[in-house]
């Protein structure tokens, strides 16, 4: 076992080189990034591993070139240091690439250089804008980093046709982990055509020189995110995402599953039908944001998940107690049909203070727990800006009505 020596106070210690690098693995999970640099510092040992720390995560532009840019001053030596570092190909493992402004970032995609990257996030993307990098530049970012795990796409706005090229040209096949956050896909950006383009023609060609393609990816993933894009409810548009035996995305076997719902712009959970069509039965942690802009209509799509263990419905905007009542209830008439239900949690967030402690939100609560004895756990957190201490007492009163 390699040995470091630790000189504290003129004592001598040895201590096995392993727990040290644990002992730095550790500070990392728990310390800013000015400690790992001051870590870095201790011994040549120290260095090595809390670069791997150090080096793990970047995010690009970096917020100093973005200061410089945006006060009108040159940041190109920004560009040439990070480009010259071996620790950037060598010990990156999750990118971050904020895509405004297109000028300051365009430097460092055309400088820098991955190769072990196992985790990509993209946000703001629209290749309209001047300057941007190329939707080709980015497919061969990913296809030159064939670990990537897990995929984070937010705040597009691009062509329809045009994304589906970007994530079939990235060729993810390792890809087990995808968020797609608010993907903005229809014809001229309007939210009222996404049933009528791209049309099922349009997608039959792009499916067809896919399938055409060498070495297409066509990962199966475990874990899915799905919030606000917009041609989703476009059959064609949906299968060449999930359904196609030559589609984007293989879902059948997907574990866990998060699906954002809204009022406004409306994306009720139909929209979503699908998608739990193709996955409900292998779904085994669900999450539902914004419950309580669900209709009773739609509400009964979560009794599909027949093997789901864990769920969570979150609701939001300024809930009041009339609304957290009515969304319980709305669960209660569906989760008692979900036989392999374990673990429940209902968070609410308001900007208004809630009674936590009410009786009937109490009634409601004993009344599942006897309908459904199967669920071992029920947690309520109803959260609001004037009473953080709802919170805990709510916990503990779920417990008990779930153990009685």
């Amino acid at each position: 076992m390699a040995v470091i020596s630790v000189r504290r106070m003129g004592l001598k210690r040895e201590l096995p080189l392993e727990l040290l690098y644990n002992v730095i693995d550790i500070c990392a999970q728990n310390s800013s990034l000015n400690d790992l640099k001051a870590l870095s510092l201790v011994s040549r040992s120290f260095n090595r591993q809390a670069r791997k720390h150090i080096w793990g995560h970047i995010e690009l532009p970096t917020k100093g070139a973005v200061r410089l840019d945006r006060d009108g001053r040159d940041f190109s030596f920004l560009v040439d240091a990070l480009s010259t570092l071996p620790d950037i190909s060598y010990h990156t493992k999750s990118l971050h690439l904020a895509s405004h402004p297109p000028t300051v970032l365009y430097p460092f995609l055309r400088k820098l250089k991955f190769g072990r990257l196992q985790r990509i996030s993209i946000h703001g993307y629209d290749p309209r804008v001047p300057f941007a990098p190329s939707p080709a530049s980015l497919a061969k970012l990913a296809r030159t980093n064939c670990d990537i795990r897990t995929l984070k796409l937010s705040n597009f706005r691009m062509d329809p046709i045009a994304f589906l090229d970007l994530v079939s040209q990235s060729k993810l096949h390792e890809l087990r982990h995808c968020t797609l956050d608010v993907i903005n896909t229809t014809f001229d950006d309007s939210w009222d055509d996404y049933l009528k383009h791209p049309s099922s023609e349009v997608l039959d060609d792009f499916i067809e020189k896919r399938t055409k393609t060498q070495n297409v990816a066509r990962p199966s993933l475990t874990s899915l995110s799905l919030n606000r894009i917009t041609n989703l409810p476009n059959a064609a548009f949906c299968s060449a995402l999930f359904r196609h035996t030559q589609s984007l995305f293989n879902i059948s076997s997907l574990q866990r599953l998060t699906l954002s719902i809204s009022s406004y712009p409306p994306v009720p959970l139909r929209h979503f039908i699908e998608v739990i069509e193709l996955c409900c039965l292998s779904v085994t942690s669900l999450t539902i944001h914004n419950w309580q802009d669900v209709i009773r209509s739609d509400s009964t799509l979560i009794a599909m998940f027949v093997n789901a263990i864990d769920v969570t419905f979150t609701v939001y905007d300024g809930a009041s107690l009339d609304i957290v009542k009515y969304s319980m209830e709305l669960l209660l008439e569906h989760l008692a049909a979900m036989k392999s239900l374990k673990r429940v949690k209902f968070a609410a967030e308001s900007f208004k203070e809630v009674n936590f402690l009410s009786q009937q939100i109490a009634d409601v609560l004993a009344i599942l727990c006897r309908e459904a004895p199967g669920i071992e756990e029920f947690e309520v957190s109803i959260r609001s800006s004037d009473a953080e201490y709802y919170k805990c007492e709510q916990r503990h009163e779920m417990q008990y009505l779930a153990a009685a």
